[in-house]
C-alpha cells in the first residue's frame, strides 16, 4: 500500500468527512497557527498569486487547504476565519461598492471517495429534513449539476439594460472591489443587454487555456516573466488600474451562473434560468444537466480536455424557490447556501520512479531536494521533475534514486510528491551547498520530516541571485529573468541592487544579450511603462535616457519588503515608518528601540538591527538611486490603531484614512496598541483590549463616530 505523506493529518471519526487532525482536541497554538496559514493562503488566492505555505514555501493543494479548514471547523467552530467569506487581507481596488445579497462561497465536498460520499449524503439528508415532500424521491429527480469553473468571481449590476456596476467578490462577501470600467473589456460581459432589464448577474471571469498559452508566449517572447496559471493571469488582468483599457488586451472571458434582482422571474429551475440567460440576456452561462453519478464521473474523467479550468461540479437543488427557502448555513447572510454543494475533483496522480535527486539553494539559503524521473503527462503537460519538500522528508520516507513515488500537480501547476510506494535502498543528502560549496547545516524542525538543510554562506551565488530577483519583483520590476540576473552576477556586473541602476545597454550586449533584449531590460529596471509596446528601438532608447538620472520613488513599506530581511514584510515597513518617521532613525535603531514598534517581535528586531549594521555601505549606495516615501504625518502620528468588527464602507476604508493622517495600523492588539476601533460584531480583539485595560495599560476603545471626530 502506498505511504501517503499526509496520512497522519487525517482521521475519520465516523461522523462525516475526515478532518486534518493528529489528536481529538486542538490546542490554542494549533488554532492560531491554522488561522494564520489559512488567512495567508486566502490572501495569496485573492491576489492571484501561487498559494504557497508561509512556512515551507510549498504550494498548498485544494485538498490540503480544505483539510486545514475542516480541522479548524472541528476544533474551533467559532474561529474568526468563519466570520467572512474569505480570510484574505488583500486590499484590492481602492474603490468599492456594497453587494446585496452578499457573494458567498459553496460548501466543499472533498477528500476520498468514501469521505465525499458521506458529505454528499449529509447534504441530501439536510435538504430532505428541511423541505420534506417530494424531496424524499431519489436525488436525481430534484438535483442538477454543472461544471465548476475555476476563475475569479464577479458581480454585475444592470439598470434598464445598462451595465452600471461590476465588482469582484470581497473577503467579507459585501464590499466588492469596483472593476466596472475594466469589466467592459471582457468578452461575454455586455455593456448593454439584449433586453432593458434591471438585474444582477454573477459568474466567473477566466482566461481560456488556449488564450493563456498564447498570451504567456507573447510575454516571454518580449522578455517578460510569464504568469504561473490562467487564474493568476485573470486576477491580475482584471485589476488593471488606473488604465482599464489594458484589460482589453488580456483576452478574458465571462461565464454566468446566477441571476438575481428581477421584478418578475421568468424561470423556475436552474436549467430554465441558464437557457433564459443565454437567449434573453445574450450572455454566456453555465450548462446545467440533470444530476447523476455517471455524469459526475464522466465530467471528472473528461474535464482536463476542456479549454477552461475546472475544479469540480456544482450540485444544486433544481427548483429555485425551494433553494431560496433553504437559506444559508448558520442563517448568516454570508453563510454557504444550503441548496448547493461543490463536489471537488481529485488531483490527477501519477506514479514515477526516481532516476536521480539533486539539490537547489534558494534565496534564504534553504537547500531543497528535487526529484528527476522519466517524463510523464499529468494535468495535460509533461513533467520530469518535482520537489521533495525538505531533507527531513527525504530521510523519513527514504526518498532517493530508485524510489517509486506518487506525484500530483499542485494547483495544476507545480509538480509535487504526495506519497511513497517503494522506498529507496540508499538515501543520501549533501554536506555542502550545491551552489557555492560551503557547508550545509542541518536545521531540526518541529518534527523529523520538517528538518531543513541550509547554506549560511552570505556570498553564495544562489542566494545572491535569489535576493536580487526578490528585490526587483518586490520593487515592481517585471521581465528581468533569473537566468539573465545570473549572467549579470557571473560577469561581475551586478553584486547589489544599486548595480542595476548603473547598467547600460552596452553592458548587457557585451555578455551576449541581443540589443533589443538589452534595451528592454534597462528600460524595465528604470520603470519605463510597457517598453515592449515601443517597437522603435531609437524611440525607446530616448525614453530610457530620459529616466536614467531620475530617482525611483517607492513607499517605505515596499522598500523594506524588497530588501528581503527575514521576518520583515510590508506591514513591518509601515510600522517602522509610523514609529520612527525617518529612514536614518530606522537604520540607527537598537534592538530595544525596534521592540517598541507595533508588530515587531524580538527575533525580527534582532534581524533588522543586524541587517542594517551589515548593510551600511550597500544601503548608502542604493539610496543614491532611490527616493523613499515615508508614511504621511498628521493628527494621528505616533498612534497605533487596531480595528475589530464590521464597518460601513469596509474596514480598509478607515484603515487607509488612519494611515493617510499619520497613524499606524496593526492587525493585532498588544501592549503597544493605543486605540482599538470597534465596529459591528467585534471579535476577540475587544476582549484582549479590555484585559489589557484591567492590567493598567492605556488602550482607548472607541467607536467609528469617535474616529470620525479625530480625522480632519
Amino acid at each position: 500500500m502506498a505511504n501517503n505523506l499526509f496520512a497522519d493529518l487525517f482521521v475519520d471519526d465516523g461522523n462525516g468527512p475526515a478532518t486534518a487532525v493528529r489528536k481529538p482536541k486542538g490546542s490554542v497554538k494549533e488554532v492560531k497557527n491554522l488561522e494564520r496559514v489559512i488567512a495567508h493562503l486566502d490572501t495569496k488566492y485573492e491576489d492571484g498569486e501561487p498559494c504557497e505555505h508561509p512556512d515551507t514555501g510549498d504550494i498548498v493543494t485544494d485538498n490540503e487547504y480544505d483539510a486545514m479548514k475542516a480541522r479548524l471547523a472541528a476544533i474551533a467552530p467559532n474561529s474568526k476565519i468563519f466570520n467572512k467569506v474569505t480570510a484574505s487581507s488583500a486590499t484590492g481596488a481602492t474603490k468599492k461598492f456594497v453587494i446585496d445579497p452578499p457573494m458567498t462561497s459553496i460548501h466543499k465536498c472533498n477528500g476520498t471517495d468514501t469521505e465525499k460520499t458521506k458529505i454528499f449524503d449529509a447534504f441530501v439528508d439536510n435538504v430532505r429534513d428541511e423541505l420534506k415532500g417530494s424531496f424524499f424521491a431519489p436525488p436525481d429527480k430534484w438535483l442538477v449539476c454543472s461544471l465548476k469553473h475555476d476563475g475569479v468571481a464577479i458581480h454585475l449590476e444592470y439598470e434598464k439594460g445598462k451595465l452600471v456596476r461590476a465588482g469582484l467578490r470581497a473577503r467579507d462577501g459585501v464590499n466588492a472591489d469596483d472593476v466596472t470600467e475594466n469589466a467592459k473589456y471582457v468578452k461575454g460581459v455586455p455593456v448593454t443587454l439584449k433586453e432593458p432589464l434591471t438585474v444582477k448577474i454573477r459568474g466567473e471571469l477566466e482566461c481560456l487555456k488556449s488564450v493563456f498559452d498564447k498570451k504567456n508566449k507573447e510575454l516571454t517572447d518580449a522578455g517578460q516573466e510569464g504568469y504561473s496559471n490562467p487564474r493568476a493571469y485573470t486576477a491580475g488582468s482584471i485589476r488593471q488600474f488606473p488604465d482599464p483599457k489594458i484589460t482589453s488586451e488580456r483576452g478574458l472571458s465571462f461565464t454566468g451562473y446566477c441571476i438575481l434582482g428581477l421584478d418578475k422571474v421568468p424561470f423556475k429551475t436552474a436549467k430554465e434560468r441558464a437557457e433564459w440567460a443565454k437567449k434573453t440576456l445574450g450572455i454566456p452561462f453555465i450548462d446545467v444537466y440533470p444530476f447523476s453519478w455517471d455524469l459526475v464521473r464522466k465530467m471528472e474523467d473528461q474535464h482536463r480536455k476542456l479549454d477552461f479550468l475546472v475544479d469540480g461540479v456544482v450540485v444544486e437543488v433544481s427548483d429555485l424557490e425551494s433553494a431560496e427557502q433553504l437559506g444559508t448555513h448558520g442563517n448568516s447572510p454570508t453563510g454557504d447556501p444550503k441548496a448547493k454543494l461543490a463536489y471537488k475533483f481529485a488531483d490527477e496522480k501519477v506514479n514515477v520512479t526516481v532516476t536521480d535527486i539533486h539539490w537547489q539553494t534558494g534565496r534564504t539559503g534553504r537547500i531543497t531536494p528535487v526529484l528527476d524521473f522519466k517524463a510523464v503527462t499529468i494535468e495535460g503537460t509533461q513533467v520530469s521533475q518535482c520537489t521533495a519538500h525538505n531533507v527531513g522528508l527525504v530521510q523519513k520516507q527514504k526518498i532517493g534514486k530508485g524510489a517509486e513515488v506518487t506525484i500530483i500537480k499542485s494547483g495544476k501547476i507545480i509538480p509535487k510528491i504526495v506519497g511513497v510506494i517503494k522506498p529507496a535502498s540508499n538515501v543520501t543528502f549533501p554536506s555542502t551547498c550545491p551552489s557555492c560549496g560551503g557547508p550545509a547545516k542541518l536545521i531540526k524542525g518541529a518534527s523529523d520530516d520538517m528538518a531543513d538543510l541550509v547554506c549560511k554562506n552570505p556570498k553564495c551565488k544562489a542566494q545572491i541571485v535569489g535576493n536580487l530577483c526578490h528585490y526587483l519583483s518586490t520593487f515592481g520590476v517585471k521581465g528581468l529573468a533569473e537566468n539573465v540576473v545570473g549572467q549579470l552576477v557571473d560577469k561581475g556586473l551586478v553584486k547589489t541592487p544599486a548595480d542595476f541602476y548603473r547598467l547600460t545597454t552596452k553592458d548587457l550586449e557585451n555578455i551576449g544579450i541581443s540589443y533589443r533584449t538589452a534595451l528592454l531590460s534597462v528600460a524595465r529596471v528604470h520603470m519605463v511603462p510597457q517598453p515592449e509596446k515601443m517597437k522603435n528601438n531609437d524611440a525607446l532608447d530616448v525614453e530610457v535616457k530620459a529616466v536614467i538620472g531620475k530617482k525611483k520613488r517607492i513607499p517605505l513599506s515596499q522598500f523594506i519588503a524588497a530588501l528581503g530581511i527575514t521576518g520583515a514584510s510590508t506591514g513591518t515597513g509601515r510600522a517602522l515608518g509610523s514609529h520612527f518617521g525617518d529612514m536614518d532613525k530606522i537604520r540607527k535603531a537598537s534592538v530595544a528601540d525596534m521592540e517598541n514598534v507595533q508588530d515587531v517581535g524580538t527575533k525580527t528586531a534582532e534581524g533588522l538591527v543586524q541587517y542594517f549594521k551589515d548593510s551600511t555601505a550597500m544601503l548608502d549606495d542604493l539610496l543614491q538611486y532611490i527616493e523613499i516615501d515615508m508614511p504621511k504625518t498628521g493628527p494621528l502620528s505616533g498612534k497605533t490603531f487596531v480595528f475589530t468588527g464590521g464597518f460601513l464602507g469596509g474596514k480598509e476604508l478607515w484603515q487607509k484614512a488612519v494611515a493617510e493622517n499619520g497613524g499606524n495600523v496593526s492587525s493585532s492588539v498588544s501592549k503597544k496598541t493605543d486605540i482599538l476601533v470597534v465596529g459591528d460584531a467585534p471579535g476577540s480583539k475587544l476582549d484582549k483590549a479590555k484585559e489589557l485595560q484591567q492590567s493598567g495599560h492605556r488602550i482607548q476603545i472607541i467607536k467609528l463616530d469617535d474616529l470620525r471626530k479625530m480625522l480632519p
